[in-house]
């Protein structure tokens, strides 16, 4: 007997343009801040900050594309390091109120999708890997998200594409259950796990290629 997952659609509310310009503030902060933190950690290399990357893709500039149009793989040069390295990573009252609004609002929007306040809620939104603003929202909001492997693009590079299932707060033991039951629906429909064929495996990394 094949396995079945009962299913219902729902939409998330679209993001404006005040949590937009918001969520980015709060990136670009953190971005600065995390990677600063990382590369502090390693020992065998002198790159230590965002500058010292942008410094580095300026040296480098016919591989790691320092500046708007020189490659293919990068068609707008750094332009999101310098946007970062411009704040500083500096937490002021600016940035603290993006976070609050950002976390706030995302947090809102997934639980009503979830439908948190109704008797049955559900327990996990389904949605394709594609879809980046949903990780986003998903990541602004601090909730969890799981991504399975969900079958394999039959085109010129082969590679592999998933499924993410988002959750409330502290939905992770739910969401790896359900994440497990829509991998074993996948493999009992498909009667064997699809694996990448790495059609380009051989292919220069640059340009990148968009499917």
């Amino acid at each position: 007997m094949k396995a079945s997952i009962p299913v219902s659609f729902v939409a998330i509310p679209l993001l404006h343009e005040q949590k937009l310009m918001f969520g980015r503030l709060v990136v670009k902060v953190d971005f600065y801040n995390d990677v600063k933190f990382y590369l502090s950690e390693l020992s065998d290399s002198s790159i230590k900050s965002v500058e010292d990357i942008i410094r580095y893709n300026m040296d480098a500039l016919g591989s790691e594309g320092g500046l708007p149009g020189v490659n293919f793989g990068f068609l707008g040069g750094q332009e999101r390091f310098h946007e970062s390295a411009a704040t500083k990573g500096v937490e002021d009252d600016i940035y603290r109120s993006a976070l609050s609004f950002t976390q706030s609002t995302s947090r809102r929007g997934i639980d009503s999708a979830l439908g948190i306040s109704r008797e049955r809620p559900l327990d996990a939104l389904l949605v394709p890997t594609d879809l980046q603003q949903a990780a986003s929202v998903a990541a602004q909001a601090g909730y969890p998200l799981i991504t399975v492997p969900a079958g394999v693009n039959n085109t010129r590079t082969g590679m592999p594409y998933g499924l993410m299932l988002m959750g409330t707060a502290w939905s992770e033991a739910a969401l790896i259950k359900w994440a497990s039951a829509v991998e074993d629906t996948i493999v009992t429909h498909k009667g064997k796990r699809a694996l990448p064929q790495w059609k380009d495996s051989r292919r220069r990394v640059l340009p990148i290629v968009y499917e």
